[in-house]
């Protein structure tokens, strides 16, 4: 909960500083504000603020479960841009293909996250094309890198353990 609440913070600050800087056609800090509140959101932080009935948690855990990724495949856009043969962008559109359809058929059947696995393909189809895309030698030039690499590669690195656990 405690680290709920402190990745929420990160997010939110982020959110205030991207909407007071206003920089056109960058939400870099937008993106990455709106992943961490979702990330915090999934790690139950927010069931002490708010009362959710009997099942209603599995469905908003569910949503947020399959809109997290838009924003990370967003976040990189920002940095990387579309990527090699616009590969960032097609998985932005799959991503939101998938998980529309996913949230309104959940939604309608009560069956939340019964399409785990197949959100689980495409997120790990996702971080091998952000580190192809990342490590790719056409990229422009980035402050910091190496930082963002080495901070990829662990996000990465755990985030496909977690998904192939699931």
């Amino acid at each position: 909960i405690i680290f709920g609440a402190l990745i929420s913070l990160i997010g939110l600050f982020c959110i205030i500083i991207a909407l007071i800087k206003r920089k056109p056609n960058d939400y870099t800090l937008a993106c990455f504000g709106a992943l961490t509140l979702l990330y915090a959101a999934r790690t139950n932080a927010y069931l002490f603020f708010i009362d959710f009935g009997p099942g209603s948690w599995d469905y908003w855990r569910g949503f947020i479960t399959y809109i997290l990724p838009i924003f990370v495949w967003l976040f990189f856009e920002q940095l990387l841009g579309r990527g090699w043969k616009s590969s960032i962008r097609y998985l932005i559109f799959l991503q939101i293909l998938f998980s529309t359809v996913e949230i309104i058929a959940g939604f309608i059947f009560q069956a939340h996250l019964k399409a785990m696995i197949a959100n689980n393909v495409i997120v790990i189809i996702g971080m091998v094309v952000i580190l192809i895309n990342l490590f790719n030698p056409n990229i422009q030039k980035i402050r910091h890198l190496r930082v963002l690499k080495f901070g990829t590669i662990l996000v990465v690195s755990v985030s496909i353990l977690n998904n192939l656990s699931d």
